[in-house]
């Protein structure tokens, strides 16, 4: 990022939550109640790590306060275009979670059938295990059944929509931010469904194109366009 630029820290230190124009995804009603207009800085992130929760041959690592990247697929994937179809679903799901367990949502994409994001938990709060599984509960509870579920979900009576685990990883630094924050905005040229950031309508890009951070007709850097964290 260029001298020329702002802090991207700065820039969140305010308090202003990117969710509330966020086009497709969520609205400005869904704004946390809990922490609204409160800096968490990344000393305070750090200072207080929740416990390492064990899940079969992983683990998971919960910081109170903290900044998490996260990928988050559909079951099936190829040629599903479940979560742009049913956009006005998801940010339901995202206002009503966010509303009862708030957190700030920094940055997100929505493919169709992936979406990454950036969160802020609260400074007391680590659980994000369980905001992942009400959303994912509340926005497969808005669908009419009919996808295709497997013996074993069946058993547990669970639907088919989502895959069962995802993808996370605790923000380091202001650079792991931006390297991650770029990744995000990326993420439909990567995949082929538009030619520019600027045009995918299911992401926070042009919310921080106001902030400054981008410039309008921003593009990736070869670092970003090759990685994957899908």
């Amino acid at each position: 990022m260029s001298s020329a630029k702002p802090s991207i820290f700065l820039t969140l230190i305010i308090g202003v939550d990117c969710v509330g124009e966020m086009a497709g995804i969520c609205c400005a009603s869904s704004q946390p109640t809990a922490t609204a207009g409160k800096a968490v800085g990344w000393d305070k992130a750090t200072l207080n790590p929740g416990p390492i929760v064990a899940m079969r041959t992983y683990r998971r690592i919960r910081l109170a306060g903290g900044w998490y990247f996260f990928t988050v697929n559909l079951a099936s994937r190829h040629g599903n275009d479940l979560l742009v179809r049913h956009v006005a679903d998801l940010r339901a799901a995202f206002r009503q979670i966010r509303r009862d367990h708030p957190f700030f949502l920094d940055a997100i994409v929505v493919l169709p059938d992936h979406l990454h994001c950036l969160w802020r938990l609260p400074p007391d709060d680590d659980d994000f295990p369980l905001r992942w599984r009400l959303l994912k509960a509340r926005f497969s509870a808005r669908l009419e059944p009919g996808e295709s579920i497997s013996p074993s979900r069946q058993r547990k009576g669970e639907r088919g929509i989502w895959q069962r685990r995802y993808w996370e990883h605790v923000i380091r630094d202001e650079r792991d931010f931006q390297r991650h924050l770029d990744y995000i905005h990326y993420n439909p040229v990567k995949h082929g469904y538009v030619q520019a950031a600027k045009d995918w309508p299911y992401s926070s890009f042009q919310r921080w194109v106001k902030r400054g951070v981008y410039p309008v007709d921003w593009a990736a850097s070869a670092e970003i366009a090759e990685w994957t964290w899908e």
